[in-house]
């Protein structure tokens, strides 16, 4: 597999660099990309805990605590390249350079970012990292503490964008990465006071919920908006937008081998809804789920094996004969409390993946069934799926 490039980069400002320092920032900008680009993989908890290097737990005491006078000291040069793994999305690299242009050294600093919109922290390095919100703040690790006079260190972080490639604002101990006086704090702005906001709901999968890995992943939400209309549903899996949808109900599916889902069992997801006139997003509640080794019979198997239908509306999910040694037909069966239909009842013979829609009467909110798959032929074992019927909305 080739390295993905990095089709454009920003710069805004030069930092002048060693070779040595130049090489470094190869490999680490070409690891970077792969680890974005290639795995899809994110660390464990995702932007909302950011994590620093393993041997950064232990700071200088006074790490933080730098003076006035020392922050007029320090500037900052930020060299951010970009690249690009959807229509409008992709990852981002910022190598940072911090000089101290003072006659004597400076104990103590603090770097904060503010994120532009869509930007996401993934990982850093040569500094303890910490997230809230959309605030990215970096202090010395165990060995940076002390920039000497005439002299900088470098950090920096991967993470992710999404709508325009921007630069984030930034400080350092106070002051203006560029050495400038912010001047003095003018008190939080008051903004627009808050309309009717969109609203989205993660309904498949299941939190918590345990899928089999040779199974499609049925993604589905609920959105509404009191105001204006819905442009679209977006999908992130691990943090990686993996798809939308433009009409309800939203859902797309999501193959078991795509690059968002490799390097770990366990992965998280959520929708986020995008309306227009007015322009607006809202994200759900995220949701986790787990994906496991199909059984080692051969067996027919349920893709998902839990379902949640609304009262009123319908669901999809599919039965797969991958884990059979043939493609017989399905013959469908349900079992249960009453309102819950099923089609086709009848699957033909030739196919390895088999879809189904379930639906649920009006007022049948808290009825379960299940819905048995059986072989028409040959030594494959039946599988079943529990549905259980929610409210709407």
């Amino acid at each position: 597999m080739s390295l993905p490039s990095i089709p454009s980069s920003h710069r805004t400002a030069d930092v002048r660099r060693s070779p040595r320092r130049t090489w470094w920032r190869t490999v680490v900008g070409a690891a970077a990309a792969v680890f974005l680009a290639v795995s899809g993989t994110t660390l464990a908890g995702g932007p909302a805990n950011a994590t620093a290097p393993a041997d950064a737990a232990a700071v200088h005491a006074d790490a933080v605590h730098a003076d006035a006078t020392s922050a007029q000291c320090l500037t900052v040069k930020v060299q951010s390249s970009f690249w690009q793994d959807g229509p409008d999305s992709g990852g981002v690299f910022r190598d940072i350079a911090i000089t101290n242009s003072c006659t004597t050294a400076v104990t103590g600093w603090k770097l904060v970012f503010v994120l532009p919109p869509g930007q996401t922290f993934q990982q850093g390095w040569n500094a303890t990292w910490t997230v809230d919100g959309k605030i990215l703040t970096a202090t010395p690790a165990a060995w940076n503490g002390t920039i000497a006079s005439g002299q900088s260190i470098e950090i920096g972080y991967i993470g992710t964008w999404a709508g325009n490639r921007q630069e984030p604002d930034c400080t350092i101990n106070g002051q203006a990465c560029d050495g400038t006086d912010p001047g003095p704090d003018p008190g939080p702005t008051p903004g627009p006071t808050p309309g009717p906001v969109p609203t989205v709901a993660m309904t498949s999968p299941i939190d918590g919920s345990n899928l089999v890995s040779v199974c499609a992943i049925r993604l589905t939400a609920d959105a509404s908006t009191p105001v204006g209309t819905i442009d679209r549903v977006e999908f992130h899996l691990n943090n990686q937008l993996v798809g939308s949808d433009t009409s309800a109900p939203y859902g797309i599916d999501v193959p078991p081998d795509h690059p968002a889902l490799r390097g770990s069992a366990r992965h998280g997801v959520f929708a986020r809804v995008v309306t227009v006139s007015p322009a607006a997003t809202a994200d759900s509640a995220p949701v986790g789920f787990m994906l496991v080794a199909p059984p080692p019979a051969l067996m027919v198997i349920a893709c998902p094996s839990s379902v949640q239908v609304p009262a009123g509306g319908s669901a999809t999910m599919e039965f797969t004969l991958r884990a059979c040694g043939a493609t017989p037909g399905l013959n469908l069966t349900v079992t249960g409390d009453a309102g819950i239909r099923v089609t086709p009842l009848v699957l033909p013979p030739g196919s390895r993946e088999h879809r189904i829609i379930i639906t649920a009467d009006p007022g049948t909110a808290g009825a379960v069934a299940r819905i048995t798959a059986n072989p028409d032929s040959g030594h494959c074992m039946p599988a079943s799926a529990q549905i259980t019927v929610v409210p709407p909305g």
